[in-house]
């Protein structure tokens, strides 16, 4: 069958040089293999993974359960083991798969602990999977010639395309009044938690916006300036400036030194090379003639069609549900929506025994203070959460126990709600793909609170 037309077929399959995917593997497994041997030696491990009495579960999911302390540990020194082979080019394809598999277990076990530096670690592992052969270790950096190391151009263009979602989405979803119209969260934070107290930081009421408007506007220009080679330096400069920035103010793990290696992505191929002679250092030949002719069949473009799109829609699913996303939190996950809600409240639960007496649950049994704050947050938390105890009042005996949320929750400054309708059981199963009907609307947000 032919492939659509000659023009995409000559795109996608001509060769490049592989030493700026080399480069990116190298970082890409030395920021994984530092964080998973310092989360054993923290003792991070143990507070996320082994010390938790209850894990939230992805629905569906249910069944992947928590290995016993020290498998967790075996199961991190794998996961660390394999990010070095891939930073060293030894057999990095099946590394990647195995790491690839082993964090999304990982990633199963607490809904809770969704992050969305975890999602793309396992989007880009997914996909340097399926990277085509190269010769071991470094040799794609250093060979030249007619022995240089190439990749298909597909294969670069599939890394950027998913760096750059990142970025879009992220930009995308900054588009709401909070944070646009009244700098929230970012007006919270800097006074509360950034900016030190009498710096014009925190006294200059614009500063917030400054932030808000200038976090979006790079969000959604990186992308296109990265892909212009007038503007590609300076792109990347302003990369390196915002992910830094976020490393100092915010607690988001290796997010920004992936995010920024990520971006090198977009320079020429040729850059490490480049670099490396103005440098000083001459590169020799090194490694096995590769083949300069790459193919695509036809089913290859579909699967490549067919993730992109999904990467596409995925994201904006939030649209189907009704209400404020960062209300009711539908459509929360895997849409690339960072730092753009703050909550604070409470959730209390309550037992309603069929004789009218009332009865309260204490989640702090189960839960760790995190977790608890998380909740406040989800009400998908709180439903699931109602369902364990459910369980366990039904193991004692109660053919049909009701349990209801009392719950008042501020979101970005408005004032408190109940996020729970106080009428719900839930207790009860709700049904999947709409939402969370028993999740009250966000009212509107007061006049006095509006103006900045």
């Amino acid at each position: 069958m032919a492939f659509p037309t000659p023009a995409l077929n000559a795109c996608l399959t001509h060769p490049l040089p592989a030493r700026s995917y080399v480069l990116f593997r190298l970082g890409f497994g030395l920021i994984l293999g530092f964080y998973f041997f310092y989360a054993m030696y923290s003792g991070m491990l143990h507070l996320q993974y082994i010390a938790p009495k209850f894990f939230f579960t992805y629905p569906g999911f249910d069944w992947v359960v928590r290995l016993p302390g020290w498998g967790m540990y075996a199961l991190y020194l794998v996961l660390g083991c394999l990010s070095l082979l891939i930073a060293i080019g030894w057999f990095p394809r099946i590394a990647a798969g195995g790491l690839c598999l082993g964090y999304s277990y990982v990633f199963l076990l607490d809904v809770a602990r969704y992050q969305n530096h975890i999602y793309l670690i396992l989007l880009l592992s997914g996909i340097m999977a399926i990277a085509p052969k190269l010769p071991q270790g470094w040799a794609g950096i250093r060979a030249r010639g007619p022995s240089e190391a190439q990749i298909p151009a597909w294969f670069l263009y599939l890394l950027r395309f998913q760096v750059g979602v990142v970025y879009s989405f992220g930009a995308i979803a900054k588009w709401n009044s909070d944070w646009l119209f009244r700098a929230e969260p970012m007006a919270t934070w800097l006074v509360r938690d950034i900016a030190a107290p009498n710096s014009w930081l925190h006294s200059w009421q614009g500063m917030p916006f400054v932030i808000t408007w200038g976090g979006m506007l790079l969000d959604l220009l990186m992308v296109p300036a990265l892909l212009w080679q007038k503007s590609r330096p300076w792109a990347v400069l302003v990369a390196g400036v915002f992910h830094g920035t976020n490393a100092l103010l915010f607690n988001i793990s290796i997010f920004p030194p992936l995010m920024f290696w990520a971006t090198l992505l977009f320079l020429h191929p040729h850059w490490p090379a480049q670099l490396l002679a103005r440098l000083g250092w001459r590169l020799g030949k090194w490694g096995q003639a590769e083949p300069t002719r790459f193919r695509l069949p036809h089913w290859g473009l579909a699967l490549l069609a067919i993730y992109s799109l999904s990467q596409i829609l995925i994201p904006l699913r939030h649209w189907a549900y009704p209400g404020d996303v960062n209300w009711n939190e539908a459509g929360h996950r895997f849409s690339w929506r960072m730092k753009l809600r703050e909550k604070t409240g409470s959730v209390k639960l309550y037992w309603i025994q069929d004789q009218g007496t009332i009865t309260p649950l204490n989640p702090e049994a189960l839960l760790d203070r995190r977790q608890v704050s998380k909740m406040i947050h989800e009400p998908f938390l709180v439903h699931q959460l109602c369902q364990k105890l459910a369980e366990g009042l039904r193991q004692k005996g109660v053919a049909n126990p009701t349990i209801r949320a009392v719950t008042q929750v501020s979101l970005n400054g408005r004032p408190a709600q109940p996020l729970i309708e106080l009428t719900a059981n839930l207790a009860d199963e709700y049904p999947m793909g709409k939402g969370n009907p028993w999740v009250t609307s966000l009212r509107p947000l007061p006049q006095a609170v509006r103006e900045p």
